[in-house]
């Protein structure tokens, strides 16, 4: 678990590509679609530190067939 004084109460799950579209095709799914969502203009006037997630995918959401 998290020290309860920690900043960040979050796990990151790093995994490669591969990883994932190996997992994905063993469960026999089909990848009709990768998305990697970015932060729009308004979210970043808002929120100026997250310009540095244009520059790598912070999530990709997978579009799948089975």
């Amino acid at each position: 678990m998290f020290p309860a004084d920690a900043k960040e109460k979050v796990v990151y799950y790093h995994r490669t590509l591969t990883s994932y579209f190996k997992a994905i095709h063993r469960a026999g799914f089909i990848l009709e679609e990768l998305i990697e969502p970015y932060p729009t203009e308004e979210v970043l006037q808002q929120f100026p530190k997250y310009v540095e997630d244009l520059n790598f995918a912070g999530f990709m959401v997978f579009k799948l067939r089975k």
